[in-house]
């Protein structure tokens, strides 16, 4: 019984140990990135980006997934370009897949890259990734000037005039990219399992990014980035930039939705006669 007793504790502590190793090694190489721009480069192109975006998914221990996240942040400071050269890698997915839908946590690594990665987009090159993705509040958290105001809205599940979010949108969205990363997963598992090639060592194939699509956000009436419902729930709360510019945009959305609902009631209503005459 002792014997076992020990083997398990050794085993604890060896696992333990190999976690450390791995945050220490990694921690490392983060210093060396930040001191050569050369090695920096050379750690966000092909296949090491792919390497280190796959280890992201495999990451169980929090400080690993960390120091990973914080070496992938490193890389885009310390060379510009690897901010659209990670893109092929998978790893903003794989960050944004690390947060956990029902309890609402994210690593403040994994909002600030999020955030780096975000606001690195140059007009003419490629659509923002993230942004077909999460829904416009959110979106305009990211394009706030610290990471925080970004971490702090997804976290909650408070939802706000300008924010609808919470543990079910989360999960929506979290089930959106496991189907996204999900044949690149079963490729990973296999060729660690079978010895076939190794599918980080060539760019992911994201294709058309998936669109998430939000139930919740369908139901609601958005004006001027405020949803009408949650805006009188606050007591009208939220300070208006333009209050009269705001008031035309709700009355014209409300008269579209009128002219919408008499369209129905007339194509029911022209039903109804044609049934009649019949």
């Amino acid at each position: 019984g002792r014997s076992r007793s020990r083997a398990a504790r050794q085993s604890v502590w060896g696992e333990e140990s190999l976690y450390g190793a791995v945050a220490v090694s990694l921690e490392l190489l983060q210093g060396v990135a930040r001191a050569s721009p050369r090695l920096a480069r050379r750690l966000a192109c092909a296949p090491n980006a792919g390497r280190l975006a796959a280890a992201l998914l495999s990451a169980e221990r929090p400080a690993v997934l960390a120091r990973l996240i914080e070496l992938l942040l490193e890389l885009c400071d310390s060379w510009q370009p690897a901010r659209e050269a990670l893109r092929p890698s998978g790893a903003p997915l794989f960050v944004l897949l690390s947060a956990s839908p029902s309890e609402g946590r994210m690593l403040f690594a994994a909002a600030h890259f999020l955030h780096a990665y975000h606001n690195s987009y140059e007009p003419g090159g490629a659509p923002p990734l993230l942004a077909s993705l999460l829904p416009a509040g959110l979106v305009s958290r990211l394009e706030a000037p610290e990471p925080r105001d970004f971490l702090d809205a997804f976290c909650s599940d408070n939802p706000s005039p300008n924010t609808l979010w919470g543990a079910s949108l989360r999960t929506t969205l979290h089930e959106a990219l496991l189907r996204a990363v999900a044949p690149f997963c079963a490729e990973l598992v296999a060729s660690r399992t079978g010895g076939g090639p190794r599918p980080e060592d060539r760019p992911y194939s994201i294709g058309t990014p998936p669109r998430v699509v939000y139930p919740e956000q369908a139901a609601e009436l958005l004006v001027g980035g405020l949803y009408v419902r949650l805006f009188i729930a606050c007591g009208g709360g939220t300070e208006l930039a333009s209050p009269a510019g705001w008031g035309e945009q709700l009355l014209e959305a409300l008269v579209q939705l009128s002219d919408f609902a008499g369209g129905d009631d007339a194509a029911e209503g022209g039903g109804a006669e044609e049934a009649a005459e019949e």
